[in-house]
């Protein structure tokens, strides 16, 4: 039988414990987390798909095109780990926009999270205003035109002097 002693001690503000086994002194050394999972991911005013699980990495967000921004948040699940990046306010172009968040454990090692947001292309094609004109004058639309009729054909009469006009659109 071999005697076995645990001396507790203290210093630089933790417990240490060396035992002694028939003389020998082994130290027990602490190991670094290596969890570099999330306990929460989520996108201010949106719902991400899947629903957020810490061992899912990719997800994905689809946004009204009036959106420019997002903001990410995330939380690690273990308050060891070195750092979260790739949050924050985000601007998305129109088209697929694709964000890493990488979470560093304590002991260094990385996961990360991707998510591809989605702004589709404005598709609004309609126009506010119709204005046809040239030099000298302005021009009447027949119907006149009015940006909450579905009306898409339009009639212009003008003098046969008139050589040339600008037909300019506003959008909506």
């Amino acid at each position: 039988l071999a005697l076995v002693f645990c001396i507790l001690y203290f210093t630089n503000n933790a417990n240490k414990q060396i035992t002694i086994v028939a003389g020998s002194v082994e130290p027990e050394t602490p190991t670094q987390s290596s969890d570099a999972t999330l306990k929460a991911l989520s996108v201010d005013g949106y719902s991400i798909s899947p629903a957020f699980d810490k061992d899912t990495t990719s997800y994905t967000l689809t946004i009204p095109n009036g959106a420019t921004s997002v903001e990410i948040k995330a939380t690690a699940n273990d308050t060891k780990a070195k750092s979260i990046s790739g949050i924050g306010t985000k601007t998305l172009a129109e088209g697929g926009n694709t964000v890493a968040i990488v979470v560093t454990a304590e002991d260094g090692t990385t996961k990360t999270y991707t998510f591809t947001i989605t702004r589709p292309a404005d598709t609004d094609n309609t126009l506010s205003n119709l204005r046809v004109h040239n030099a000298s004058q302005d021009f009447t639309l027949t119907p006149a035109f009015d940006p909450l009729e579905d009306e898409d054909h339009f009639t212009l009469t003008v003098d046969n002097e008139v050589s040339w006009v600008n037909v300019v659109g506003t959008p909506t």
